[in-house]
């Protein structure tokens, strides 16, 4: 169900300067579950990086500057030495940074909805308790 073909050629990245032939590539190599994977960790990865963009804003304003700079500045260089192919054992170190302030922004983000849309908060009325 979910073999590797073997007439299937590499992938690289870095063989593409435009990213719509690059898209249209990796989907003709693709099986349909290969898609599909791609798909959800695509989601994934939107929803980790929107949020990590609302907790960095949300940590700037509320906690220590000098804390958030530090972490701030990992991310940056883990992110400059990763460069455009998104080579995983740059990235991996950076990980437990960047999933902090996504953990924030995802608190942050519920709360909002919570509050915008008038439901019902079972975490708060269990704190009253």
């Amino acid at each position: 169900m979910l073999q590797i073909r073997n007439d299937q050629t590499r992938f690289y990245i870095k063989d593409y300067h435009n990213i719509f032939d690059m898209i249209e590539q990796w989907i003709q190599q693709k099986t349909l579950y290969e898609i599909l994977i791609g798909i959800i960790i695509a989601i994934y990865l939107l929803l980790s990086y929107i949020s990590l963009l609302v907790g960095l804003v949300v940590s700037w304003n509320n906690y220590d500057r000098k804390f958030v700079y530090t972490c701030m500045f990992l991310l940056l260089y883990f992110i400059i030495i990763t460069g455009t192919a998104g080579i995983a054992r740059f990235k991996l170190p950076c990980i437990p940074f960047y999933l902090v302030f996504a953990g924030i922004g995802l608190s942050s983000m519920r709360s909002m909805v919570i509050s915008r849309f008038g439901l019902y908060d079972r975490h708060q009325e269990l704190s009253r308790i």
